[in-house]
């Protein structure tokens, strides 16, 4: 049987997405766990579909750069694309493929899966309550750089400005005269009487008085000067910030029927919103494309039309961005801040390999005791095992070591050794014999 033509998918408009693998592929061949999406090597399976689907990019020419492009057209990055191999209802293999975010003119693209929710279809709410929001935002930006609103608000800041500079002058004219009158008062303790001290500092406490007041009517005064042009702008940045508050409004409403519309499977047939899963581990609102990823999309679709999934790949099509380096046709794990919690659900009901991060490469390895006394110990190290704990695994030398040697009042690791690396090893039972140990390493006494 000959190869189908990508083509041919594509204008037949294939609803299922779905694209034999016609190589005869033995069962046994097959993976017999599920990818594990974070951590993995791709199955040879899964690389032939991905192949089959570069071949399909790369025969794109003049449409390829439609990846990296949003919907206005404009050049973007390229982006992550997937395959999910999978059995349809006749047991027949083929994949499944899909894309991450949106692509410019993804009509012509049939050969992938539809999004979990297309908000971009024709007439969709999210496009009519788009559209409100960015009328809303030029509304926002036609009065905030309107020359009426500009000539004021420039004109309040000289004004404002200018009054600052004044109350300055009176503000330092009164320092001025306070410190005036504290020298006055301590000449006048050695040259009045009691009674024409007291007289001074009532005096004084007046002019105190009449400062405070003069400066408070004078900023007043100058307030009362500006107050028109004041009210004017206040009139205007009110306009301005009703607006803005109906934006924001509009903007929460849209965002939380969005949520609303991402509902995900997994393979017990279970469905769960998006904002239930993220609320399960302690996230209020999901990072914004939470579900807009190769992996939600392709298990998903699977789920719906009752395909079963075999294994997993992404890869890298297009240009890479700047914050991160990505290579075109480079296998990479799936993200981990928006897919981990859906992934968790999802994977629910399928068995899947484990973490390779949580595998012990030292289970059921022993440690040769080479020499101990009451003072040290000499071991021989297994290749593929820990010297200390690690991230996620516990199990080590150290570990062991503290295990056996319960009464040992040393640090009892001296030296260490990489975990694939095999090899002699001291182990210190006492402070004083790892002390002695380490300055014979340093001093490299042998």
């Amino acid at each position: 049987m000959s190869e189908p033509s990508y083509l041919q998918i594509i204008n037949t408009k294939n609803i299922t997405a779905f694209t034999p693998l016609t190589e005869i592929i033995d069962n046994d061949d097959l993976p017999k766990e599920f990818t594990f999406p974070f951590n993995y090597e791709p199955h040879p399976i899964t690389i032939k579909a991905a192949e089959h689907l570069q071949t399909y990019l790369s025969k794109q020419e003049g449409k390829l750069n439609q990846y990296g492009k949003g919907l206005r057209n404009k050049p973007t990055n390229g982006k992550m694309f997937g395959v999910l191999v999978v059995k349809n209802e006749n047991d027949e293999l083929g994949y499944l493929s899909a894309y991450s975010g949106e692509i410019y003119e993804r009509e012509e693209h049939t050969v992938f899966v539809p999004p979990i929710y297309d908000k971009f279809k024709a007439d969709s709410y999210f496009l009519k309550e788009s559209e409100n929001i960015t009328l809303l935002n030029k509304s926002i930006s036609d009065l905030e750089q309107s020359e009426t609103y500009l000539a004021i608000k420039d004109r309040l800041n000289q004004l404002k400005s200018a009054n600052e500079q004044k109350l300055n002058i009176e503000r330092t004219r009164k320092r001025k005269t306070r410190s005036k009158r504290r020298v006055d008062k301590n000449l006048a303790k050695e040259s009045l009487d009691a009674t024409a001290f007291d007289n001074l500092i009532a005096q004084q406490n007046q002019e105190s008085i009449n400062d405070k007041f003069y400066l408070k009517e004078y900023a007043s005064y100058l307030e009362s000067k500006i107050l028109e042009l004041q009210q004017s702008y206040d009139t205007l940045k009110g306009n301005i910030e009703t607006l803005k508050s109906e934006r924001k409004s509009k903007s929460i409403t849209l965002q939380d029927w969005m949520f609303k519309q991402y509902n995900f499977l997994n393979a017990y047939g279970e469905e769960k919103n998006v904002r239930t899963i993220f609320k399960n581990v302690g996230i209020d609102i999901p990072p914004s494309g939470s579900g807009d990823c190769v992996a939600p999309k392709l298990l998903n679709f699977a789920y719906q039309n009752d395909f079963k999934p075999i294994a997993m790949a992404e890869f890298w099509w297009g240009i890479s961005p700047r914050t991160v380096v990505r290579h075109q046709g480079y296998y990479y794990p799936a993200c981990k801040s928006k897919c981990k919690p859906i992934l968790g659900h999802m994977l629910q009901g399928l068995k899947v390999q484990p973490n390779p991060m949580l595998i012990n490469p030292a289970d059921g390895k022993g440690i040769e005791i080479i020499f101990e006394d009451d003072h040290i110990a000499i071991i021989h190290k297994p290749h593929e095992f820990l010297s200390v704990p690690g991230k996620n695994i516990e199990d080590s030398i150290y570990t062991r070591m503290k295990k056996k040697y319960v009464k040992a009042t040393g640090p009892l690791i001296v030296h260490r050794l990489d975990m694939s690396t095999s090899g002699i090893m001291l182990i210190a039972k006492t402070k004083e014999a790892h002390q002695s140990l380490q300055k014979q390493f340093l001093k490299r006494q042998s």
